[in-house]
């Protein structure tokens, strides 16, 4: 049984092997059929016309199978070892075609023609021993007719009559000779081709298992921080004296340090893995500007600092580019420049450039200059790389892991542009972001937005609108999370029942009605992905519930797996109040506009 498993395990590699070489050998159709024509044609030129027709029908006959049995390799309902072996066949015909026209000339009695023959065999054992490597079966397939057209060109000096015997044995031991080496250079090529192959793999499994487990450990780290944010938030809405609410606040900063710490060890991974999607989007440049600035100001403020937004006059209204990986940007940027500046202040300027190459596209560039205390030359130069800081002593004054400007780099490089800084030491530093972006309009939804927003629509913070409270189900397993669910969400009059797994969801769905879910991924008994697929085709009451994925699970790709398995929104943990709030609010929106226009 092993040996069986063995041989399907190897004829499975076998056609891996031999689907890489087909698709060099399409790439090189086009190659073939020249240098087909053109021997064909230097041999009508050396009077055999019959020679040529022949050859050259044959070689086009040849050709004409290779997208049929291409396809033929592609086929899953037919056994892979029949699928290898008319392919097989085919590329042993076509070397015996090539093999056999080199042995023709090089039998003439023309040393031009011998020379053209001699070039041909050739041509194809170097071709063979360096391009078909990925396969040994190959190899040898396309490599032995050659080498016994050469052998019997060979053989057969011997016994012409013009030429003595030691002439003869001279030129089959030169052949012979040459034979071993092309023999040599394939097993060679062969043996290094498995070593990369191996190596290959080995660097993929390496990177599958990294990735692996930074997404269990971005999961395991995620649901504790998610109790100790989340209570703290629940904590600051307390009665507190200003000693116990600067605990607090301290624990809630340290935790927001440690999330972003997590997403900057992320995001080197996804980068690395080539597995980030800018998700272009019309912005206002000048409003996500505006908005970091307004973020960083309180903190600010504490240092008497002042933040200065300058925007250039000609700045596009709007532009297409990722904002959420500008902000990122930005944000790490404008941070660092509070912390590293004790007097003075910093001022973000924003300027465009038009590209003269490309219509429509230009170069946006935002420079990020404090009055801090700057660094030397030497520590610029090592500035972005991963886990260094201008400051390695052990007595540095600041803290941080040295992640932050290397993920905005990388980004901006994703971004068709790049992270460049400048200093002068106890004079102030300057960082330049710069990225590609296209003329954008204002988006089309906006003035539905700003529609929708005047109207008022109910909040969760009023639950009582619409003369009913609105029912929330919380499907968690772990208890702590639901503790912290329930501490962010008491002052807004929901009206919450809880469930531990997704059985348990279906039959409190199938015996109430509830305004929106909060469903966790991961549980026991059923996860939150087959809970949502039975909600989904009408199993517990109503289908169209909205219905929030409350996960740890944070990696590349889990937002839209998520949404395309039916939930109709996504937020990772750990989770603020604001972004709770936002998502509920967000939903009971949507569900009373569906309702509406139901109505």
């Amino acid at each position: 049984m092993k040996t069986v498993q063995k041989l399907r395990m190897d004829l499975g590699a076998e056609l891996i092997a031999v689907q890489r070489i087909s698709d060099r050998l399409k790439s090189d159709l086009m190659s073939r059929l020249v240098v087909s024509t053109l021997l064909a044609t230097l041999v009508w030129i050396g009077g055999q016309q019959n020679l040529a027709l022949l050859w050259v029908l044959l070689v086009f006959s040849n050709e004409v199978l290779e997208p049929f049995l291409v396809f033929r390799l592609t086929n899953e309902r037919i056994a892979v070892w029949w699928r290898l072996v008319p392919y097989w066949f085919h590329i042993t015909v076509g070397t015996i075609l090539w093999s056999s026209l080199g042995l023709v000339l090089l039998l003439s009695s023309e040393p031009a023609t011998m020379m053209l023959g001699l070039s041909i065999i050739i041509g194809v054992l170097v071709h063979s021993t360096s391009h078909y490597t990925d396969s040994a079966i190959t190899v040898a397939a396309t490599s032995v007719p050659a080498a016994f057209a050469l052998l019997a060109a060979a053989v057969l000096q011997l016994f012409t009559a013009d030429r003595s015997f030691d002439e003869g044995v001279t030129i089959l031991i030169s052949i012979l000779v040459l034979i071993g080496y092309f023999a040599f250079a394939a097993v060679s090529n062969i043996a290094a081709q498995m070593k990369l192959r191996q190596a290959n793999h080995d660097a993929q499994a390496a990177s599958a298992a990294k990735s692996a487990f930074l997404a269990n450990m971005s999961h395991e780290i995620r649901t504790p921080m998610n109790g100790v944010i989340g209570m703290a938030h629940a904590l600051q809405t307390s009665p507190l004296h200003n000693d116990q609410r600067h605990m607090v606040e301290t624990i809630i900063q340290s935790g927001t340090s440690l999330t972003a710490l997590l997403n900057d060890i992320l995001d080197i991974s996804k980068i690395e893995a080539g597995k980030v999607e800018l998700n272009y989007q019309s912005t206002n440049i000048a409003d996500v500007v505006t908005d970091v600035g307004q973020l960083f100001k309180p903190s600010a403020a504490k240092k008497d600092l002042t933040i200065t937004v300058e925007l250039e006059d000609d700045l596009p209204s709007f532009v297409l580019c990722d904002p959420l990986r500008v902000r990122q940007c930005l944000a790490n940027l404008v941070s660092n420049a509070v912390k590293f500046t004790m007097t003075g202040g910093i001022t973000i300027s924003v300027r465009s450039e038009a590209l003269i190459e490309d219509e429509g596209a230009l170069t946006l560039s935002i420079a990020v200059t404090d009055s801090g205390i700057g660094m030397t030359e030497d520590a610029v130069g090592r500035l972005f790389e991963e886990f260094m800081q201008a400051d390695q002593s052990t007595t540095r004054r600041f803290g941080g892991t040295g992640l932050g400007l290397a993920v905005s780099r990388k980004l901006a490089r994703l971004m068709g542009g790049d992270l460049t800084a400048s200093s002068v030491l106890d004079e102030g530093s300057c960082f330049t972001l710069t990225f590609k972006a296209e003329c954008g309009a204002a988006p089309a939804a906006r003035a539905q937005e700003t529609a929708a927003t005047s109207a008022s629509p109910p909040s969760t913070n009023d639950p009582q609108s619409n003369d009913k409270t609105k029912n929330l189900l919380l499907v968690d397993d772990n208890s702590v999370n639901r503790q912290v669910i329930r501490a962010l969400l008491r002052d807004t009059g929901l009206h919450i029942t809880e469930a531990t797994n997704g059985q348990e969801a279906l039959e409190a769905l199938a015996a109430h009605t509830f305004d929106v879910m909060i469903l966790d991924v991961h549980m026991p008994v059923m996860d939150g992905i087959e809970t949502i697929g039975h909600i989904r085709r009408g199993a517990a009451g109503r289908s169209d519930i909205p219905v929030i994925a409350l996960t740890a699970d944070a990696m590349p790709g889990d937002r839209e797996r998520l949404l395309a398995a039916g939930m109709s929104d996504y937020m990772s943990k750990p989770v603020t109040p604001k972004a709770l709030l936002a998502k509920l609010e967000e939903q009971l929106h949507t569900k009373l506009r569906q309702g509406n226009s139901a109505a």
